[in-house]
């Protein structure tokens, strides 16, 4: 995720000051980060996002009591609470607990964000740091743990459809990277046609499937006895129930 939102801050602001630190033995691609090392001062940065994974979450936040002054957090880090956050941080600093998925690097995508008492100044600053095309949608963070089943785990819903698709044209007889290549374009043109169709997706559904038609025969499989509905909603419900546990059990030795 980290790499995605720096790949999106590039596109978005080309002359901006972006500098990482990342861990020991895990340098960034050559040419696309400044990196620094951990005498490095952040006191001239307007905000630090925090963006790792949850087994390095307490380390990379005790790296945080160094620095003086009061500080914009934004975390994209799954499993941590604004409260874990606040608890971590030393004080005065702002916290922002947010989420958005990897297409952030294409300036696509969406992104959802949680804060307590954040003032507009912040809350714009952070949206210039989420830079999907829809803006940042502000939830509460009782949401997040479902905003985060739909949307950051919900690309990889697409690629599993898109990955049965290709096997069933490659079983219907299609050579493999005919069938890749076609299978890789509807699902880039469905994006597109969601994403500037002003139609719901109800209607974009029906403009296809005409009457006794092909997409019609094939719906009525999806839809027998509603089994794709209830298996997208045990997916939905799974990764929401994992996001929620990953929160209650949090960086292990937490700062603070």
């Amino acid at each position: 995720m980290g790499s995605s939102l720096v790949a999106g801050w590039r596109r978005a602001w080309p002359m901006a000051q972006v500098s990482v630190v990342t861990r020991a033995g895990s340098g960034p691609p050559e040419g696309q980060w400044l990196a620094f090392d951990e005498a490095a001062r952040l006191s001239d940065f307007d905000a630090i996002v925090l963006a790792v994974k949850p087994a390095d979450a307490a380390e990379a936040l005790a790296e945080l009591s160094q620095f003086e002054g009061a500080r914009l957090l934004v975390s994209v880090a799954a499993g941590l609470s604004l409260a874990q956050l606040e608890t971590a941080c030393p004080s005065g600093w702002r916290c922002v607990r947010a989420m958005t998925s990897l297409a952030i690097a294409l300036g696509a995508g969406a992104a959802v964000a949680a804060a307590r008492d954040l003032g507009d100044e912040d809350r714009r600053l952070c949206e210039r740091l989420l830079p999907a095309p829809g803006g940042v949608v502000w939830i509460e963070e009782t949401e997040m743990d479902a905003a985060t089943a739909l949307m950051g785990s919900g690309p990889a819903y697409f690629f599993r459809l898109a990955e049965t698709l290709l096997q069933a044209g490659e079983a219907l007889g299609l050579e493999p990277r005919m069938a890749a290549h076609l299978v890789r374009a509807t699902l880039a043109g469905s994006g597109a046609l969601a994403a500037a169709n002003g139609q719901s997706l109800v209607q974009l559904k029906a403009a296809v499937a005409s009457p006794g038609g092909t997409t019609a025969a094939a719906l009525e499989v999806l839809d027998c006895n509603d089994a794709l509905a209830r298996l997208v909603a045990r997916a939905a419900e799974a990764a929401t129930r994992r996001g929620a546990e990953l929160r209650s059990a949090g960086p292990v030795n937490i700062p603070g």
